[in-house]
């Protein structure tokens, strides 16, 4: 049975998070990433690989699960800040982090605003490392509207809409289950609501760019970090990926065959590499 999660108050929100594994076990915080998402759904193969050495601490991140928002426009700054906050609420020493897109986006953030708080990173087709979208203009006009607001709505009603969500950021359809369409069909009646990705975008997305990356501060992140992305993700090209893990002091490259959602489409060969990692970065 999965364990329940306990909640803690950051700055007089309550913030539900998984806590598995020994206390005393060097702490390994996931941060799962927007869309339609909560932390039991983006680390489910991964956590029961954590917690019989690590201490594995999932939250759901502000406006996610059962985490209360932090108004209607989230920038990268503001949730970085918060996970300093969390983390020190949890108290969680140095953490070993892995963040997948917007979590691996305020992982970077805490590794350079706050790098005594991060033992060493893993980005997972991470935010923060282009500095646009694919077609960014489109995306911007797309925030401004209706849209954003309308495709949790949708998933909410529709299994096909969570079945074509699914299909956009795996990179080989044919792994799309259906108890992964379930999960994506229930979890969307909370952002039909909450609107969390939403307020994300309001924050981060400007007319030609993204407001906040990092391309230009990965120098300054001196801890072990790998950089792990689906060749076929269609969200944040690999290359980005690339030239982020040449640029880092101690950056280490991994390509999987998958998309922008490796933990979950490709579960076993994620697992083994975290925990290869993992293991050569804790001695």
């Amino acid at each position: 049975m999965a364990a329940e999660p306990a909640f803690v108050t950051v700055d007089g929100r309550p913030v539900a998070y998984l806590d598995e594994g020994p206390r005393d076990g060097a702490p390994v915080v996931l941060l799962h990433g927007g869309g339609i998402d909560r932390a039991r759904r983006s680390w489910r193969e991964t956590l029961p690989t954590l917690t019989g050495t690590y201490r594995a601490i999932a939250p759901d991140l502000p406006g996610y699960g059962d985490s209360a928002s932090l108004g209607p426009v989230q920038d990268l700054g503001t949730l970085g800040g918060w996970l300093a906050g969390f983390l020190e609420a949890v108290s969680a020493p140095p953490a070993h982090v892995v963040g997948n897109s917007m979590g691996g986006g305020m992982g970077l953030w805490l590794a350079v605003h706050a790098p005594e708080r991060v033992r060493s990173l893993v980005l997972v087709g991470s935010y923060g490392l282009a500095p646009r979208a694919p077609v960014h203009p489109l995306l911007w006009l797309w925030t401004k509207g209706p849209g954003g607001a309308m495709i949790p709505r949708l998933v909410a009603r529709r299994r096909l809409a969570a079945r074509a969500a699914l299909t956009g950021v795996f990179r080989r359809p044919s792994r799309v289950t259906g108890a992964l369409v379930d999960e994506m069909h229930d979890e969307a009646r909370v952002q039909a609501r909450n609107q969390a990705f939403r307020a994300f975008l309001r924050g981060e997305v400007a007319p030609w760019r993204y407001r906040t990356t990092f391309g230009d501060r990965l120098d300054r992140i001196t801890c072990p970090v790998l950089v792990v992305h689906g060749k076929g993700d269609r969200l944040i090209g690999w290359r980005h990926a690339r030239r982020a893990a040449q640029a880092l002091p101690h950056g280490e490259l991994l390509l999987m065959d998958a998309g922008h959602w490796p933990m979950r489409e490709a579960p076993q060969d994620f697992t083994a590499a975290l925990g290869n990692f993992l293991e050569r970065v804790s001695h």
